[in-house]
Order: structure tokens, then sequence, then C-alpha cells
């Protein structure tokens, strides 16, 4: 049997506006997730995270491109039943616990919700038993689970959201700035949390975030997007110690400049290009310090280190 869980070939994304544009927010991405592993997915605001996350749900359709997920494509339309199926096996939590939770329930209520609608559990009995048994991997105190959404911190509903996710056990989860709207110390217990959930289950997820310390601290490997192109993607020591790209760089130098030298920092300069305008060349060509009249001209294929395989990158330089 093969170790990857997830496939996606030359996967595309464009929205139409009202006034007629079309935004490329993904554009001819390739990547391939192993079974078990952490994968973490950063970028700048507006880069195309969280469509390609949604994408690989199927929140939303892409463009053009295919999605395999354990060998078969999930794109297109699919019956009931391979609708329901695949939802039990893939499920996402999103940056606002709030908006993701009813109001009107409580959190018990919320938590067995996936269990009625796919019919685990026999009796009311049998899943409460599965509901405490998630509330305590969750570190949620019994009295929560007659509250309602409203009486709960933030740090609390978004243990809830994971909790409601993982009581089916599902393989594959994608956490879309999941941790970005708590503060540092619950942002840490969540992280930590998500991790014995990884070890101990298997899991494979995707966790997109701007903040390199929560994605460095959960993930296996990482992607690094741009403009909707992956432009580096490699095992999280290689990319945190030899990063190749120069927006990884970038980013990098944003993120920890507490004892950087001013000399070695790389600040970029100007906002992302307009996403309905067509690129010639690399997409990164016109905020790079380093961009040549080849980069403009042509855009460059992912490559693989010569001193890693598994760390690649699209970029003339390494030529």
């Amino acid at each position: 049997m093969s170790d990857i869980l997830l496939s996606v070939e030359n996967l595309s994304k464009v929205y139409e506006r009202t006034d007629g544009r079309k935004i490329q927010a993904v554009k001819n991405v390739n990547l391939s997730l192993q079974k078990g592993l952490s994968y973490g997915l950063v970028g700048e605001s507006g880069c195309g995270k969280s469509t390609l996350g949604q994408m690989l749900v199927k929140l939303l359709e892409p463009t053009e491109g295919d999605i395999k997920f354990e060998g078969k494509s999930i794109c297109g339309k699919m019956t009931r039943e391979e609708e329901i199926a695949f939802r039990k096996k893939a499920q996402v939590i999103f940056q606002n616990p709030y908006d993701s939770l009813n109001p009107r329930m409580k959190i018990f209520q919320i938590i067995e919700e996936p269990l009625i609608i796919h019919k685990i559990g026999k009796t009311k009995q049998e899943r409460a038993g599965y509901v405490n048994e998630i509330r305590t991997l969750c570190g949620l105190d019994l009295s929560v689970l007659e509250k309602y959404p409203s009486e709960l911190s933030g740090g609390q509903r978004q243990r809830v959201c994971i909790a409601s996710s993982m009581i089916l056990n599902p393989k594959f989860l994608v956490l879309d700035e999941a941790v970005s709207s708590l503060d540092v110390l619950i942002q840490a217990q969540i992280l930590n949390m998500l991790k014995k959930f990884q070890k101990s289950l298997k899991l494979t997820s995707l966790f997109i975030s701007h903040n390199l310390n929560a994605v460095s601290y959960v993930a296996d490997v990482i992607f690094v997007m741009y403009l909707g192109h992956i432009v580096e993607q490699g095992p999280v020591k290689d990319i945190l110690e030899n990063p190749l790209h120069p927006y990884t760089k970038a980013l990098f130098s944003a993120a920890y400049n507490i004892n950087q030298k001013e000399e070695n920092r790389i600040v970029l300069h100007g906002d992302l290009p307009d996403p309905s305008k067509k690129i010639t060349g690399c997409p990164f060509a016109s905020r790079c310090p380093f961009a040549e009249d080849r980069c403009r001209k042509e855009n460059p294929v992912m490559k693989a280190d010569s001193q890693n395989s598994e760390h690649l990158c699209a970029c003339w330089k390494m030529s």
C-alpha cells in the first residue's frame, strides 16, 4: 500500500469578480502528503493558503487539476454516500471557533452531533462515552458539556472544535489559522495537544498559518507559498537551518530578528502583485532583491537542493 494519503496535481483556483476580472488564487500546485506526518503551509495573507486548504477538504472545487485522497479523485460531484464517507475522514478547524459552533446548542450536543450524523454509537449512553473520552483528551472539564459556546473562553471554544472533529477519528485534518486568535499561553497548550493527537493517532495534518514559530513547532514538513505558488518545500529542520528561496529567507528574517544584524535582514518592499494580472516569469521577481532579467522572463521550476533531495525550491539562483 502507498504511504501517500493525499496528492495534488497541477491544482489551480480562479475566482471571477463582479467586474469580470479573474483572480488567480492558486496556480499549478503539486504536492503529496504522507500518512502520519504533519505539514505546515506558510505565507503572507492573501497568498492562497486558505483557498488551497479548503480545496483539499472539498469545501471548494478547483478550477483545474486533481486531488486524490487514498488514491481516488475527490474532485467533481460525489454521491451523498461518498461525500459522507469523505467528511468522516477529512476534517477542518477554522480560525474563529465561535463562528464554527452553533450558539443554540450545548457543548455536549455539539460534540455528539458528528456521531449522530455518521451513525456512530447505538445509544445515547454509548455516544456519551465517546464524548467524555474525547473531552478528556482535549482537556475540557466535565462541567463544560452543559454550557453554551457564549459561556466559554476562546481557548475552550477551540478545544470544543477540535473535539468535535477528532471524535470521528479522521485520517486528515486541516487547521486554518487555528490558534492565531488565541493568546500565547493558550496557543502553546493547543499546539501541545495537537502534537499528542498527531503521535497517538498517526494523523496526517496540514497546519496553515503565517506564524512561523507555531508551524515550526508542529510540522514535520513545510510548504512556503507565495501568490498562489509553492516556492519552497522540505523537512522543517532543513527549511529552518537553510532556507533557499529569497521569499522564505525574508519570512524568517521578519520572524526571527531578535539577535539578527541589520545588514543580514531581508526587507521586502511593496505589496503583493495584482493577482488579476498575468505574471511573466517568477511571481516573486517584482519584490525580490536578487532578481535578474531571467527571473522576469521565465518562471523557475521546483528543483531539489544538491545536498538534500527532499528540500525543493523554485528559484533561478539555485541553477
